[in-house]
């Protein structure tokens, strides 16, 4: 996941975090954009040229929580088709409480209930 911090605890620079991610050998990067802002033409050019050596990995970049104007951006200039996007990401197990699980259907009044 992009993001971090610096050995002085400071909120890391996208690119510092991009070029940490591939020196480390990072064969996928998911970059969480969820929060306020859209992505902007330089940070889509250091997405791309990660995502370009993640290729040549066998992996690539994932961008997750992309707000309106970003996913238009992306769907104009035909990115969407070369990077994984994703409005949201998936909830975790962790995320979910017994009330999100799906339940069982509960009986009608006087409809017998059988067992398995």
């Amino acid at each position: 996941m992009l993001g971090g911090t610096t050995p002085s605890g400071e909120p890391a620079d996208a690119w510092e975090v991009l070029h940490r991610a591939l020196a480390g050998g990072a064969r996928r990067i998911v970059v969480d954009l969820r929060g306020p802002g859209s992505l902007g033409s330089p940070a889509l050019a250091g997405v791309l040229a990660a995502h370009r050596v993640c290729r040549a990995r066998g992996g690539g970049v994932v961008l997750l929580g992309v707000d309106r104007r970003t996913a238009d951006m992306l769907r104009r200039t035909g990115l969407c088709q070369v990077l994984q996007v994703r409005a949201e990401p998936p909830p975790t197990k962790r995320d979910m409480s017994t009330d999100d699980r799906p339940q069982a259907p509960h009986p009608r009044p006087g409809e017998e209930v059988r067992g398995r």
